[in-house]
């Protein structure tokens, strides 16, 4: 494999607005890429690998879910007793939720975050903002340039 540089042409905040009322902001972000020197796929093109973070920030809560900030440590023990309670999620519309790469060798890499569940924890945030657990995953398409792809 051979790490590849890459262009953002797009990677954008997602809003959601979930059931309790609160918003937040989501956002995927493309940190490396790299291409197979020797294997393809059976359509003949190269194989890729990349890494990804994912970015979430509370825009806004009901103030009813404000309570005293947490103190001490967060294990995972402490996550996983802290869940208090699964909320529905919505994207808000008009959003393009896939984000676009140029890399290197001019193959456009799309990626889009698909939200399968959100949970709120007893747990508080420093101003006494619900934190949250997120679970995704991705979906990705590729396009590469017809001169990469080699005949099966």
């Amino acid at each position: 494999m051979d790490l590849l540089d890459f262009n953002v042409e797009r990677e954008a905040w997602l809003y959601y607005t979930l059931s309790d009322a609160s918003r937040f902001k989501f956002k995927l972000v493309l940190t490396q890429v790299a291409k197979s020197r020797t294997h393809v796929n059976p359509a003949g093109e190269p194989i890729y690998q990349y890494s990804s973070t994912s970015l979430f920030g509370l825009v806004s809560f009901r103030n009813e879910l404000r309570k005293p900030p947490s103190t001490g440590n967060v294990t995972k023990k402490r996550l996983t007793k802290s869940l208090d309670e699964q909320v529905t999620f919505s994207l808000d519309t008009g959003q393009d939720t896939w984000n676009v790469y140029r890399l290197e060798d001019e193959t456009v890499l799309k990626i889009t975050p698909v939200l399968k569940n959100v949970f709120r924890m007893k747990l508080r945030g420093p101003i006494g903002e619900p934190l949250y657990t997120i679970n995704s995953h991705q979906d990705f398409r590729l396009k590469v340039p017809s001169n990469l792809v080699k005949k099966p």
